[in-house]
């Protein structure tokens, strides 16, 4: 967008994210004072490596990321790249999340055909029913399901190597109570990934050889049905994932950061407006030789 000519579409888009991000910190700080700062608190949120469109909210995540009042955030894997083979990617920027000093959750939640989908066959012939013949779950039009134990066996251990990697959280959701984690495999598979995290915890994080940086403020600026932000962000998360380097994702605020990451090469994907701050701060920590 024009930013005097057509700026109200990005003020618009701001505003979107600022009153969302406004009543999370809101509930979050009374969550906290009801609690004696005794709770911790959640939130699902800052999807800056998924969402395609500029108005979907989620783009105040710097100010989530720097209040108090929130312990916890968490975010799907990418259900359009989450069955074996795929990249398992997520949408949320955890080594950022890890720089502000919170827990990032992955919410893993699997459709699985351990439960009510291995009981939704044919009695005369054994077959299982498809989608056609059996009652459809809410999540059949975007949830892929998985059709093996050997299946579930390989984003499970897919998943654990991630979180082993990045040092975020796992969160096994069986969203429908369809029993999608009623069989041993699962159990076996969480009590292996119990053992690999204790040792974990006892190891300090190694900063990623390739620095990715995302800027959710440039995001408003892309005009509505653009494919912009699906080009420069969501594909290129899918090529570093698959770069066979060491990556880490972060908010462009983050440079300013005494934490940041001396990295080896820090790749900007979408800084269309920047701050003179953030010029400062490339032109002083990161330009090296």
């Amino acid at each position: 967008y024009h930013p005097r000519r057509e700026g109200r579409w990005i003020d618009y888009h701001r505003f979107l994210s600022d009153i969302t991000a406004r009543r999370i910190l809101g509930l979050a700080q009374a969550v906290k004072e009801a609690s004696q700062e005794r709770a911790l608190v959640g939130v699902p949120y800052g999807y800056v490596l998924e969402w395609k469109h500029p108005y979907a909210g989620h783009f105040a995540l710097n100010q989530i990321l720097q209040s108090r009042h929130i312990d916890i955030l968490s975010a799907p894997l990418s259900y359009a790249s989450r069955l074996p083979g795929e990249l398992g990617a997520l949408p949320t920027p955890v080594d950022s999340v890890n720089l502000h000093g919170k827990l990032f959750i992955a919410e893993e939640d699997y459709r699985t055909p351990f439960g009510r989908a291995a009981r939704l066959t044919d009695p005369s012939t054994g077959h299982h029913l498809g989608s056609a013949q059996a009652e459809a779950t809410p999540d059949d039009d975007y949830n892929p399901p998985l059709h093996t134990v050997q299946a579930v066996r390989q984003v499970h251990t897919r998943s654990l190597a991630q979180s082993l990697t990045l040092a975020h959280g796992e969160m096994w959701m069986d969203l429908w109570g369809e029993g999608w984690l009623a069989h041993p495999d699962a159990w076996n598979a969480a009590r292996n990934a119990a053992t690999l995290w204790s040792q974990r915890t006892r190891t300090s994080q190694t900063p990623p050889e390739v620095a990715v940086i995302v800027d959710p403020e440039s995001t408003r600026y892309v005009r509505t049905g653009s494919p912009l932000i699906e080009q420069m962000v969501v594909q290129a998360r899918e090529a570093v994932l698959r770069s066979g380097a060491s990556v880490g994702f972060y908010l462009l605020e983050d440079i300013v950061r005494p934490e940041f990451p001396p990295s080896r090469v820090v790749i900007f994907l979408n800084a269309w407006r920047m701050s003179r701050a953030a010029h400062e701060a490339i032109r002083k920590r990161l330009q090296r030789n």
